[in-house]
């Protein structure tokens, strides 16, 4: 079962982190969409005749961003106050740094920004808006990718120990159910778990998904490759996929080693979560 500290954190954090799984889904769909008429529009070299479209979407696409900054601020807020700070130092500044890097030497290298390939920049800017406005534009974006990514890595540390204890909770008795579990699939010993309304899919979905979603590194590379230190990375497809891979395989042994220490610890009996503290 679920600790006291553990069922008071997931009962706060549970209408946080199903609007935040409801959010990732519309931010999906709408960067999905975007994407597809702003390509749309370039190929037919007619940005007028898609405005009327692409604006909204847009629009929306700002409204989202911000309503994850309040969302993950507000998830990285309610975890547990003993957490590794240093980690989350580390953290914030490999993030922090990464993004402001990639803004800083894209503005030194085009201050026009001219070069610069992102959507609503470049929207903006075949529609002849000031510079100023794209600055603007461009900072406050990236101050809501700063601060949604911070409070992300925050929400994870905090929340680390309260996550897996409601993945152990669940009474897992082999590792294909483990990863079921991990994936956010009930079984039916949570049916008639004490815990049952707190074993939220959600909560299980939200804080591994939040870190796929920051990347920190994307970042450095191409802050390096502004500034020359590395070559243009045409395999930067394959740095995602390394960087999901390693983060993947982190989080599965370490909540395989979990599992089966704690198997160990209760002699093969019934999995009941506890208070794991490492």
């Amino acid at each position: 079962m679920l600790n006291d500290e553990d069922r008071s954190i997931i009962a706060r954090s549970m209408p946080l982190t199903k609007w935040i799984l409801i959010t990732f889904v519309l931010l999906i769909v709408a960067a999905f969409g975007t994407g597809y008429f702003f390509v749309l529009a370039f190929r037919e070299h007619n940005l007028v005749k898609h405005l009327l479209t692409l604006m909204p979407l847009m629009a929306a696409l700002l409204f989202i961003e911000a309503l994850l900054v309040v969302l993950s601020a507000s998830l990285a807020s309610n975890g547990s106050i003993i957490y590794n700070k240093s980690l989350a130092y580390l953290g914030c500044a490999i993030i922090v740094g990464g993004i402001w890097l990639d803004v800083l030497t894209t503005i030194a290298n085009t201050p026009s920004l001219e070069s610069e390939g992102n959507m609503f920049i470049v929207v903006f800017r075949e529609l002849n808006a000031p510079i100023w406005t794209l600055y603007i534009l461009g900072f406050l974006a990236q101050l809501g990718i700063t601060i949604i990514s911070c409070s992300l890595w925050i929400a994870f540390l905090r929340h680390k120990n309260s996550y897996l204890n409601s993945i152990l909770a669940m009474q897992p008795r082999n590792i294909i159910q483990l990863f079921w579990v991990i994936a956010g699939g009930n079984l039916k010993s949570a049916k008639t778990s004490p815990d049952q309304k707190l074993l939220s899919p959600s909560y299980r979905i939200v804080l591994p998904a939040g870190l796929f979603l920051i990347d920190p590194f994307a970042r450095w590379v191409l802050g390096l490759e502004w500034l020359g230190v590395i070559p243009p990375v045409v395999w930067r497809v394959y740095e995602d996929l390394a960087y999901t891979f390693l983060l993947s395989a982190s989080l599965l042994v370490w909540i395989i080693y979990s599992y089966y220490s704690q198997r160990r610890a209760l002699n093969d009996g019934p999995i009941t979560g506890g208070n794991l503290n490492g």
